[in-house]
């Protein structure tokens, strides 16, 4: 017997972005990476935003989550007075929102808020896994965090944003890793094939 859960809700399809519109009266506290603002990718995001809402881009994170990145992350969270959070880009950004969310409510000084996420790479499937692994900057050890209590509770895939950042070609090259494990994988099961 296999039980699936899927926490989040699924705003997928054209235009689904404009998911974002439909916020109102938020501080909305947004974990990106530098790549990501760089690129001007959080453009798409913040023009849909702005008019009812207040935010802050939080983009002081590694491609490797650490801890006090994390760390810095919620008391920056804490200090705009959030009321939403919302990671957009690789599971670096992605992963990192879940360290903020899992440490800050786990140790008192977060408050339970919307957590929204808009994956940019193609078939991460962090959006998706009750897991995120993060790093101490002085050490190399890796300290996996699982629970469900991480998973978003709405997942924004328009795969407009993905074609900004990689051709096609370069796309699909991304997905192979992705697709071999899904299908490979030691607990890999009918619909984990399906979807690779």
């Amino acid at each position: 017997m296999e039980k699936i859960t899927f926490k989040s809700d699924l705003f997928i399809g054209e235009n689904a972005l404009d998911r974002l519109c439909e916020f109102k009266n938020e501080k909305i506290f947004i974990i990106a990476d530098r790549f990501i603002t760089n690129l001007g990718i959080i453009e798409a995001i913040i023009t849909r935003i702005t008019e009812h809402n207040t935010f802050f881009v939080f983009n002081d994170i590694s491609p490797k989550p650490q801890i006090e990145h994390i760390i810095a992350s919620i008391a920056a969270l804490n200090e705009f007075d959030g009321t939403m959070l919302l990671a957009i880009g690789s599971c670096a950004a992605i992963d990192t929102a879940k360290g903020v969310k899992f440490f800050g409510q786990k140790c008192g000084t977060l408050k339970a808020m919307p957590f929204v996420v808009i994956p940019t790479a193609d078939g991460n499937t962090s959006e998706a896994a009750s897991l995120s692994v993060v790093e101490k900057q002085t050490e190399t050890l890796k300290y996996p965090v699982v629970t469900d209590a991480i998973l978003p509770d709405e997942t924004i895939l328009d795969t407009a944003l993905i074609q900004m950042i990689f051709p096609k070609v370069e796309t699909e090259q991304w997905n192979v890793p992705h697709q071999i494990t899904a299908y490979s994988a030691k607990n890999g099961n009918q619909y984990s094939k399906a979807f690779g």
